[in-house]
């Protein structure tokens, strides 16, 4: 962030201010903001990126369809509890 935590309010400009205010703002909006990916992470979603590019992968529907019926599959057998709220 730039500012030191210890810091009191009266001792920053009003720049640091604004800025220690946007910060919050975005974390609060994205509790994600400001992390970095895992570089796996990042290689996982380049290639899926890549596949998407050159034609290849299945499509969302195809995916969705997909997951649904072996979660009902896997129901069907009990060999999963079922959430309560899922």
């Amino acid at each position: 962030m730039g500012i030191a935590s210890d810091r009191k309010v009266a001792d920053i400009t009003l720049g640091e201010l604004k800025e220690l205010i946007r910060q919050v703002i975005l974390e609060t909006l994205d509790p994600d903001y400001g992390l970095e990916l895992r570089s796996e992470v990042v290689q996982a979603l380049q290639e899926s990126f890549q596949e998407k590019e050159r034609g290849e992968g299945i499509a969302l529907e195809e995916a969705s369809v997909t997951i649904v019926r072996s979660r009902k599959e896997l129901e069907d057998t009990e060999e999963i509890p079922m959430a309560e709220n899922a």
